[in-house]
């Protein structure tokens, strides 16, 4: 049975979006491109406005920090096309390991909390939203 995701047609509202992504070795490979493609990758291009900003975190033994808030990058040096090539390469850096969710969520709420503040409020959302893609077995 094929699943089918709408895409969200009101980018009116800019988010600050946190993506906690498994890539421990219940995971695998496979599954761990997977979601990067069609769930991260996805969710930036089509559901996120341009002025939404991104941060990126995968884990499994231990965190693997991809990309904060604050970094930009691409050939427009934003936060968006950076986010964008960073999942591109984090697809050939599978890491494996055990599952490790506590730190990488303390991790991103640092992220949060000390990072984002650092950027100006009219060039960041008013809304924080935290997705954490993981199989369950944390």
């Amino acid at each position: 049975k094929d699943c089918v995701l709408d895409t969200c047609d009101n980018t009116d509202e800019t988010f600050n979006v946190g993506f906690i992504v498994d890539e421990s070795g219940s995971v695998g490979r496979s599954n761990y491109v997977t979601s990067l493609e069609y769930f991260v990758k996805k969710m930036v291009k089509e559901n996120l406005n341009e002025d939404s900003l991104v941060s990126f975190l995968s884990f499994a033994s231990g965190n693997d920090r991809n990309w904060l808030f604050t970094d930009t990058g691409g050939p427009g040096n934003t936060n968006r096309e950076g986010v964008l090539g960073a999942i591109e390469q984090e697809k050939s850096d599978y890491r494996s390991g055990g599952t490790c969710l506590g730190p990488a969520i303390e991790e991103m709420i640092t992220d949060y909390t000390d990072d984002l503040p650092t950027i100006d409020a009219a060039d960041r959302g008013d809304t924080n939203v935290l997705f954490v893609v993981t199989d369950g077995i944390a």
